[in-house]
């Protein structure tokens, strides 16, 4: 400890031999007395910590984050026009049916559509997609009417997450 004091005495000494001796220069151009070992052993340190807690806080922005189960899950569909092939045929919903019990899957597609004609009938045929491939098909045959019809066509048991897109294609027989 008194070594550390002696030393520090003598760094003060020559601080105050180098103002004196600044002070009756009319130029201060001689810097070069000043002895720097000292700033630089207390500049290390401070650069040091400075340098760390830069580090800390662009670590702790990085690592901020949601994990996937934080998200609440969304999604949506497309804007999807709905035309009847048959002139003077529309199609007015399109509903899905799933089974009774878990798991769920869709078990028939339910067509509201209006047909062209009261007479003969029609072949209602639905496709499902999934990435532009069909995974389901079903069709059903439907008498003509004047007034809206409700048609359910069985598709098998598809799972809702592979349904991407769905078909409708009316015939009239």
């Amino acid at each position: 400890m008194e070594h550390l004091l002696a030393k520090n005495m003598h760094e003060f000494r020559k601080i105050v031999k180098l103002e004196n001796y600044l002070s009756t220069k009319k130029h201060i151009n001689s810097f070069h007395y000043i002895n720097l070992n000292m700033d630089r052993r207390r500049l290390i340190p401070l650069i040091l910590l400075l340098t760390l807690l830069a580090v800390v806080a662009v670590a702790y922005s990085v690592a901020i984050g949601l994990e996937e189960t934080d998200i609440d899950q969304l999604g949506a569909t497309s804007k999807v026009s709905v035309t009847c092939p048959v002139s003077g045929c529309s199609i007015s919903r399109v509903k899905w049916m799933l089974t009774n019990s878990p798991p769920y899957y869709v078990d028939k597609v339910k067509i509201y559509w209006t047909p062209a004609s009261n007479s003969g009938s029609y072949t209602v045929y639905v496709e499902l997609y999934n990435d532009g491939s069909v995974i389901s098909s079903g069709s059903v045959t439907q008498d003509g009417s004047d007034s809206q019809v409700i048609t359910e066509v069985d598709v098998g048991n598809v799972d809702p997450k592979d349904v991407q897109s769905v078909r409708i294609v009316i015939v009239q027989d």
